[in-house]
């Protein structure tokens, strides 16, 4: 059967276990070599990065659960238009305004507002248990999110290290391989080149 009328898993099993085939090198044997080594070290991963998703996970819950509890959404008034400020992000510039801590204290200081608001405006702020302005907490859907791509970039990054390993074992190896064949061409060609003539 010639190669070509072969399916490409019946090809690459035969270029990746060679048997007893006399004309197979050591070149190829170690290209295997790398080869399956790399596909048993692809298996062994995934079960790894699935723990380290789910370990990363159980700790974004955790944080996501006290998020929640300690921030909170309040309303902040301006003290100043959004017009006459520059805006320092893509949500809008930051401008000066009060709110109340969760005790009852008043608090003030610089929230990020829509543009062309007026004094008097209000905006929804998160804060934390002292009444700070701070992000918004962590979503159980963040958390899931954040394991997701924990995961998906272990994965990748193992993927494209042995996939690296393997195409630059070939590389080496028909490169070996090109530079032995020059030289035993070189050696043979003076005499089939006489025995021609």
């Amino acid at each position: 059967m010639s190669t070509q009328s072969m399916s490409p898993a019946a090809r690459l099993a035969r270029r990746v276990f060679h048997g007893r085939n006399p004309l197979t090198r050591t070149s190829d044997r170690v290209e295997s070599a790398v080869f399956m080594t790399a596909l048993l070290i692809a298996l062994l991963g995934v079960p790894i990065a699935a723990a380290t998703g789910s370990e990363v996970y159980a700790r974004e819950s955790v944080s996501s659960a006290e998020q929640l509890r300690t921030r909170h959404q309040v309303e902040a008034t301006l003290l100043e238009d959004t017009g006459t400020h520059v805006a320092t992000g893509v949500t809008g510039p930051v401008v000066r305004a009060s709110w109340q801590s969760p005790d009852g204290t008043p608090r003030q200081g610089g929230v990020t507002a829509a543009y062309d608001l007026k004094t008097g405006s209000t905006v929804l702020v998160w804060i934390d248990e002292n009444g700070a302005v701070t992000t918004p907490p962590l979503t159980s859907e963040g958390a899931v999110i954040t394991a997701i791509g924990w995961t998906a970039t272990m994965l990748l990054g193992l993927v494209c290290a042995l996939c690296s390993a393997h195409l630059l074992t070939v590389h080496l190896n028909r490169r070996r391989n090109a530079r032995r064949w020059e030289a035993e061409w070189a050696a043979v060609e003076p005499e089939w080149t006489r025995r021609r003539r």
